[in-house]
């Protein structure tokens, strides 16, 4: 006679019924954690440094998302923020790194003219450059106050006269000539002087009573015929300082 064990074949059923309600109950959990109910997940629910490019929808961060100074150059994917996405105006100096900025990042054609280049601290510096035949007459480079700087070309040489008024400010003329030397002379009032010579250096030097002088400083090159009926050339800078 066969004696069967039911019991422990009851037992092997229960065993078997609980494994499977428990990985039924996993699956359940499972497929419940996928789907989170809406507004239910916070920033402690996600995981620090999870949250990539792809994750967010295109367009959707603003400014009001951001910040203020939380943004940096590591923050930024090279080629990732484009012109477009920069709201007009707002971008400030305080953004941009010093020293940060070359010529090839600035458009030349969208500068203007700055004004009054040639002043510095109010100090005023113009070009002087005249080209002279021998037959013109004299031009007028300085008048300071009745006192004046005049240049003019001759047949032998480039002339200059400097005068100064009866009653105007000390005038001072200091010159190399082409031989390396020195010569200078301080006028009286009313007093003029007439300087002929070749190829030179000279200084003229007005003072101005109330302060600051007018000074032109220049080379003559003399040359018959260099350049068509051109025989003078007086190349230099008018100094201003107030």
């Amino acid at each position: 006679m066969t004696v069967r064990n039911r019991p422990a074949l009851l037992t092997l059923v229960a065993v078997l019924a609980v494994a499977l309600l428990a990985t039924g109950g996993t699956a359940v959990a499972t497929a419940a954690a996928k789907t989170a109910a809406k507004n239910s997940v916070t920033s402690k629910s996600i995981k620090n440094n999870s949250v990539v490019g792809k994750d967010v929808k295109d367009g959707s961060v603003t400014s009001a998302d951001l910040a203020d100074g939380s943004v940096g150059s590591a923050e930024l994917v090279d080629g990732s923020v484009g012109s477009a996405d920069l709201a007009d105006g707002s971008v400030g100096s305080g953004k941009v790194a010093d020293d940060g900025l070359t010529g090839a990042d600035i458009a030349e054609a969208t500068l203007g003219t700055v004004p009054n280049a040639t002043k510095v601290g109010g100090v005023e510096v113009t070009p002087l450059s005249l080209s002279l035949p021998s037959t013109a007459n004299g031009v007028v480079v300085i008048n300071q106050a009745g006192s004046t700087l005049t240049l003019d070309c001759e047949g032998v040489g480039g002339r200059f006269v400097v005068g100064r008024a009866a009653s105007g400010a000390p005038l001072l003329v200091t010159g190399i000539y082409g031989t390396g030397t020195a010569t200078g002379a301080s006028l009286a009032p009313s007093e003029t002087l007439e300087v002929q010579v070749g190829d030179s250096q000279y200084t003229v030097a007005v003072v101005v009573p109330a302060g600051g002088s007018v000074t032109a400083a220049f080379t003559l090159i003399h040359e018959v015929n260099a350049s068509g009926p051109n025989d003078c050339f007086f190349r230099g800078t008018i100094t201003r300082i107030p």
